[in-house]
């Protein structure tokens, strides 16, 4: 146990006090205390002050069950509601809230059930844990759409829900003091504090009582950071809190008059511009901010106010965009013309006073936020500016070709590069534009369908040409028009398969249709393996295998015609060879297609199983590793032995310098 310092009592004094076997008397509670059946046992910190160690051993005779209090310093005796939010063994009591000791405390300290530098008795959830400083969140950080949750279904056995007589009002669940619940047009429910500064979209009402008062706790301690910044009277001022763990709170402040967030911290905006990969000048990263603050004026929405300036800039996004859309193919809009269409309807009935401010609000910031993000990525304001969305405005080194894909290139007639091509124009500077994204995904979805079509007639050509007597010569024997047709026939099937897959593939994985962000197709396409360019190979097979199967097939023809047919044996090795070859190739082009599906899959799983196989190649690494330390000790063998690299000292040397950070205040 600590024992520190208490302002106006000599130090000696308490230590023999303290050492002195005697009872702790807890007083009676206060009657305003009476009314909370809910109040538990406090817990008394001993603050700052003298850091010196004291023995408690009492031998004192048992006290009632009513007043008894446990001073055992055995450590694991101690119970904890919550493992990550354990009992201090070294720094706490459990004692109600005001101590007498026999003595030694100033009575004037024996009234306040606060000592500030003293004895400092507060609830036991409050003070368990020193309070850690908040993080610096953003808008983006706040969970509301990934919150977790069921509602408890009713039993079958008979329970009626019945209203009583003359009931016009419904009494809610109970809520926090302090905290008022308010009701996005979404249907979200978040919460207000009383001094209608702070929002938060935590479950308030089902919280465990040691967030909430971790979360009040953060409320009081960003009110002095406040008064030490000299934010005193600024109105203007909105805090969002979000927990990050269990034992931390996030905040950001938004300022509704210079439409900006800040942090009272230093903040590390990296994830905060980590959709372009260029220089981040000041400018343009209070545009970056200035798109966070539109999306926490969405989140939160109940109370803002619709000012006709703003009306009037989202209309004037929505007009210049959607005379671009028409006028340019390449069009960096993030909507498409017909869509631009209803929003504009929808802002010129929001600017002719037809809607209320509580549904205004969260259209408002919807679009504004999407409209001013797509200005950050394509660098609206700056030297060097997107205006078109095939556009490259960055350095990228330009990458020559593996040998791998070149050589598929050969075999596949080159339609990898022409697809490759126009995936390259879609996706500048890692960056999709869901529109163009769109209409190329919807080119590539009718020219498989016309191949599919063009492998069903192929497949039934060959069909009526196996059926010819002088092509199928007997049982025993093969042909060689007969081997030529076999192929263009396997090769069609292999066609219809595939393009089955990739015509049915961009609606079950989200990348096409009604997916109108471009979050989706982003990961789709970053977590292909080998990137676009095997991307572009699997997207350009329906092409060349349907052209291979028409060559087989013309081949196959041209050796009947001629009477170019020797006769194989059937059951020969050089018959069956050749027979084998196409369906090698289908068993080979199938592993390598699960293979992709398998590494980009974001099924439960597939990840699950990703999982596995992660620890048991890092179990095998580190055994491995322990096996090469093992045999360095034997000197005959160290001289052969390779140097282990040690990957974490490797990363070390190869971090990357480039930090974006905000300073606090700013």
């Amino acid at each position: 146990m600590h024992l520190h310092a208490i302002p106006g009592i000599a130090n000696a004094e308490v230590i023999n006090q303290l050492l002195q076997p005697r009872l702790l008397h807890p007083p009676r509670l206060p009657e305003a205390s009476a009314s909370c059946p809910s109040l538990r046992p406090y817990s008394s910190n001993i603050l700052s002050g003298l850091d010196t160690h004291v023995n408690l051993s009492t031998h004192s005779p048992p006290l009632p069950s009513s007043s008894r209090v446990s001073l055992q310093t055995d450590r694991s005796s101690v119970p904890s509601r919550r493992s990550a939010r354990s009992y201090n063994p070294d720094t706490h009591i459990a004692v109600p809230s005001i101590l007498s000791v026999g003595g030694g405390i100033d009575s004037s300290l024996r009234n306040s059930t606060l000592v500030d530098q003293g004895l400092r008795a507060v609830p036991a959830g409050e003070c368990n844990t020193p309070l850690i400083e908040p993080l610096c969140i953003r808008p983006t950080d706040v969970k509301r759409y990934e919150r977790n949750g069921r509602i408890q279904l009713r039993g079958d056995n008979g329970d009626t829900i019945k209203i009583e007589a003359n009931t016009r009002s419904f009494s809610s669940s109970k809520y926090p003091e302090r905290w008022e619940p308010q009701v996005h047009v979404e249907g979200a429910r978040y919460y207000t504090h009383s001094s209608r500064r702070y929002f938060t979209d935590e479950k308030l009402c089902v919280l465990p009582d040691e967030d909430l008062v971790l979360i009040n706790r953060t409320v009081d301690y960003l009110e002095e950071q406040l008064k030490g910044h000299g934010y005193t009277d600024a109105d203007s001022l909105e805090i969002v809190l979000e927990l990050v763990n269990e034992d931390q709170c996030g905040y950001y402040i938004a300022d509704n008059k210079e439409e900006t967030i800040f942090w009272l911290h230093e903040y590390d905006a990296q994830s905060m511009v980590s959709e372009v990969q260029g220089v981040v000048p000041p400018e343009h990263l209070a545009l970056a901010t200035r798109t966070m603050y539109w999306l926490h004026y969405g989140l939160f929405p109940n109370h803002q106010k619709v000012s006709p300036e703003i009306v009037a800039e989202l209309h004037g996004y929505l007009l210049w965009y959607n005379t671009d859309s028409t006028t340019s193919r390449w069009s960096t809009s993030p909507f498409s013309g017909e869509d631009l269409q209803k929003l504009k309807a929808d802002v010129i009935s929001i600017d002719n006073k037809r809607t209320d401010a509580k549904f205004a609000a969260p259209i408002v910031g919807r679009l504004m936020y999407a409209l001013l993000y797509q200005s950050f990525l394509n660098y609206h304001g700056q030297p060097v500016a997107r205006l078109a969305s095939n556009h490259n405005i960055m350095d990228d080194p330009s990458t020559a070709s593996s040998w791998l894909f070149r050589i598929l290139s050969l075999i596949l007639l080159c339609a990898p590069h022409s697809y490759l091509r126009s995936m390259e124009m879609i996706w500048v500077d890692k960056i999709i534009h869901s529109n163009s994204w769109n209409r190329l995904t919807a080119d590539f979805v009718a020219e498989w369908s016309s191949l599919q079509l063009m492998a069903t007639v192929l497949f039934a050509g060959n069909m009526s040409f196996l059926a010819i007597q002088s092509v199928d010569r007997g049982i025993d024997v093969r042909s060689l028009s007969q081997i030529a047709s076999c192929y263009s026939t396997v090769l069609s099937v292999y066609c219809i398969i595939l393009s089955l897959l990739l015509i049915r593939a961009p609606t079950i994985k989200s990348w096409r249709g009604d997916s109108k962000d471009a979050e989706q197709i982003q990961k789709y396409l970053c977590t292909r393996p080998g990137g676009l360019k095997l991307l572009a190979v699997a997207f350009s097979l329906p092409f060349t295998l349907i052209f291979w199967a028409l060559a087989c097939l013309l081949v196959a023809f041209f050796c009947w015609s001629f009477q170019l047919n020797p006769i194989l044996p059937s059951a020969g090795r050089i018959a069956r060879v050749l027979l084998s070859l196409p369906w090698a190739f289908f068993l080979s082009l199938g592993i390598w297609l699960l293979v992709l599906e398998y590494q980009a899959s974001s099924n439960p799983l597939v990840e699950r199983s990703r999982e596995w196989a992660t620890c048991v190649a890092s179990a095998y690494t580190e055994a491995k590793g322990k096996a090469h330390d093992q045999l360095q000790r034997v000197w005959c063998i160290q001289s052969i032995l390779p140097r282990r690299s040690d990957a974490a000292q490797d990363q070390e040397y190869n971090l990357n310098d480039d930090v974006i950070e905000i300073p606090a205040g700013v």
